[in-house]
């Protein structure tokens, strides 16, 4: 992780932003991990958040991932997929958050999420929702952050 920017250096806390890849990824204190799908992601940089989502997930109690299709959807190869599937642990992501899906994306997203759960796949643990904006995302991670009421 030394060559993620801020993150792994000396001294370094979760407590500033900043790039985790400098076109696609970025970490928002206090717990987000922000994407924007403007291209692929290459296969290193695909191991550099799942480093990171190893590392700080955890460690924070479980991110929470905002990935933003509005601009592009990049296409995600199916080993890969799997291959993160295989990786997962429940306690990296809290929820997740799509921003900007078309009804078809979206269509599809859910059809491949029931489908993952009743796999009983560990990735279906986290829960999904689709917002039209950012804010509306922020406002739903802050009601999952305090929890049921």
């Amino acid at each position: 992780m030394a060559d993620t920017p801020g993150f792994g250096d000396p001294g370094h806390s979760l407590d500033v932003p900043f790039d985790l890849i400098p076109d696609i990824a970025r970490f928002e204190p206090p717990d987000i991990i922000v994407f924007r799908l403007v291209r692929e992601m290459t296969a290193d940089e695909a191991e550099r958040v799942f480093a990171f989502l190893k590392e700080a997930g955890p460690r924070m109690g479980g991110l929470f991932s905002m990935t933003d299709v509005s601009v592009h959807f990049a296409r995600v190869s199916v080993s890969a997929a799997l291959e993160f599937n295989r990786k997962f642990n429940p306690r990296m992501i809290r929820a997740a958050a799509v921003v900007g899906a078309s009804y078809r994306m979206r269509t599809l997203s859910e059809t491949l999420i029931r489908a993952a759960r009743l796999l009983k796949l560990e990735i279906a643990s986290a829960p999904v929702r689709y917002f039209d904006d950012h804010a509306s995302a922020r406002a739903w991670f802050d009601e999952v952050r305090q929890g049921p009421a």
